[in-house]
C-alpha cells in the first residue's frame, strides 16, 4: 500500500484509511476496520497502520519469524540459492517497518543459513573462513558458498551415477529385437545388411 500511496500521491491520513477499507479481503480485517475505522479517520497514519498489525498479526508473529529462521534447513534435493533466498526472505519479514537498531543483520542471518547446512558443508564454512571476511558481505558470502556447493555436490556424485548405463538384454531378446528389425526393413524393401534400397 506505501507504494500505491506514493504513486497517486496520497498524503493525508484520511484517504490512506478510506482507500485501505476499499482493498481489504480477509475477513477479520474487513469487521475490524467497519467497527473501528470511524475512530481513526482524525488520527495519524501510523496510529490507524499499528492497530491494523494488531489485529492482523499474532502477537509474537517477529518472535515466530525469527524462530522459523533459527530453524531453517537445507533438505538434500534445495540448491543453495534457494535456500539462501528462503532465508532473505524470512529476514525481510522479520525486519519490516522495525528501526535499524532492531533489524536483524546480514551477518546474523549468515550465521543461521550456516547452522541449517548439512553437516560436511558447515565445516566447509569453517575450513574456508567465509565468515571471518571483513567488512562482511551477505553478496559475496552467498555467492561463494554457492559455488562451493556446487563444487561439493559435484564432487559426491560418483561417475557411476552421473553417466547412465544401457539397459542389459538377454541374448534370446536381443536377438528377437534384431529379427524384428530386419523383418522391417526387408517389408520396407531394405537390404538389411546395408540398410539402402
Amino acid at each position: 500500500m506505501q507504494i500505491y500511496f506514493t504513486t497517486k500521491d496520497v498524503v493525508f491520513s484520511k484517504n490512506k484509511i478510506k482507500i485501505l477499507g476499499n482493498r481489504l479481503a480477509e475477513t477479520n480485517l474487513i469487521s475490524s476496520y467497519a467497527n473501528e475505522s470511524a475512530n481513526y479517520l482524525n488520527k495519524t497514519w501510523a496510529e490507524f497502520k499499528k492497530r491494523l498489525f494488531e489485529v492482523a498479526l499474532p502477537i509474537n508473529w517477529r518472535m515466530e519469524l525469527k524462530k522459523q529462521l533459527k530453524q531453517l534447513s537445507m533438505l538434500p534435493a534445495k540448491s543453495f540459492q534457494g535456500f539462501s533466498t528462503q532465508a532473505q526472505t524470512l529476514q525481510s519479514l522479520v525486519n519490516f517497518d522495525t528501526q535499524p537498531a532492531a533489524c536483524l543483520g546480514t551477518f546474523d542471518l549468515a550465521q543461521y543459513v550456516v547452522f541449517g547446512l548439512p553437516e560436511d558443508f558447515q565445516d566447509r564454512v569453517a575450513e574456508l573462513k567465509y565468515m571471518e571476511t571483513e567488512p562482511f558481505k551477505y553478496s559475496d558470502f552467498k555467492s561463494s558458498l554457492s559455488a562451493s556447493f556446487v563444487a561439493l555436490r559435484q564432487a559426491h556424485i560418483t561417475p557411476s551415477q552421473n553417466c547412465p548405463t544401457a539397459p542389459s538384454m538377454n541374448p534370446a531378446a536381443r536377438e528377437e529385437l534384431v529379427w524384428r528389425v530386419h523383418l522391417f526393413l526387408d517389408s520396407q524393401g531394405c537390404c538389411h545388411f546395408c540398410k539402402k534400397m
